[in-house]
């Protein structure tokens, strides 16, 4: 017979500041390029939106209307989001293990809270 409880554990982890950096540069420069567009993307610009002193713009490539900003408070939100929705894989890619697909949907949980796209 198996047991029917089911238990929920929340499990915090510190995340290094590099990691997010790096995280959001791959989904610049090649995991997110097939629905965003960013015109002023300069790399240094990263360090400080991870910092909280910027914001970054991320156009839609389908609609050029559509522009969101990119915050340190959005990457905080993303964060929780993507570890709720795809512990498994946050796990990973917290440690660094990560490919430019599981870049692209952390970006797209920052923004969006969820995937919106691919």
């Amino acid at each position: 017979m198996k047991a029917k409880t089911v238990f929920y554990a929340e499990i915090h982890m510190d995340i290094e500041g590099t990691v997010i950096d790096e995280l959001i540069t791959t989904a610049v420069e090649g995991g997110s390029g097939y629905w965003a567009a960013f015109p002023k993307y300069d790399h240094r610009e990263i360090y400080k939106v991870v910092d909280g002193d910027e914001e970054f713009l991320v156009v839609d490539h389908e609609d050029g209307e559509k522009k969101y900003l990119l915050s340190q408070k959005k990457i905080k939100r993303g964060l929780q989001a993507m570890a709720e929705a795809f512990p498994n894989k946050f796990r990973k890619m917290a440690e660094g293990d990560y490919d430019a697909d599981d870049a692209d949907a952390f970006l797209q949980f920052c923004l969006f809270g969820k995937l919106v796209y691919g």
